[in-house]
């Protein structure tokens, strides 16, 4: 009987699937599904909430001129940057292993130059490395250098 092979306190009714006579229990799984979601979410969101300050810190340690957004929601940062070299920006990170995508992609318009778009969904301890890649390659962009092509020495990061 189905009963015997109930786990130990368990009130939930088996039900079979096509693939197996074995009963499955949802009784366990159901009680997980509607405490976790709220436990996990809110962990989540702390976690971003953190990595969010933190990518705001250094990006204002780093690059005072630069102004930042101060989003109430979403996975991304967005830079006003002093000028217009966004696409030069994305090229130079790319030599340093850092993939961006520049401002013009969001805009309809084709504008979006002065516009860079960081996410900060990466775990903490890529966001220094992010940012320090992305100092040199705008030192890179300021000195009018043309970037060199990517070496991959180290990983790249997706930002």
């Amino acid at each position: 009987s189905a009963s015997k092979n109930r786990p130990p306190g368990s009130t939930s009714k088996p039900c079979r699937t096509p693939t197996t006579s074995s009963p499955i229990y949802t009784g366990p799984i159901t009680a997980f599904a509607s405490v976790a979601p709220e436990k996990v979410l809110d962990a989540r969101r702390e976690g971003l909430r953190a990595r969010r300050a933190e990518l705001r810190t250094a990006l204002s340690e780093r690059f005072p001129d630069w102004r930042l957004s101060s989003p109430a929601g979403g996975l991304c940062l967005w830079v006003r940057l002093p000028t217009r070299a966004s696409s030069r920006l994305v090229v130079a990170a790319e030599s340093h292993d850092l993939l961006l995508t520049a401002g013009p992609r969001f805009f309809a318009d084709g504008g979006g130059e002065t516009s860079l778009r960081l996410p900060y969904e990466r775990s903490a301890g890529h966001i220094q490395d992010a940012v320090d890649r992305l100092a040199l390659a705008w030192e890179t962009v300021l000195a009018a250098r043309p970037a060199s092509a990517p070496s991959r020495r180290r990983p790249a990061l997706t930002a």
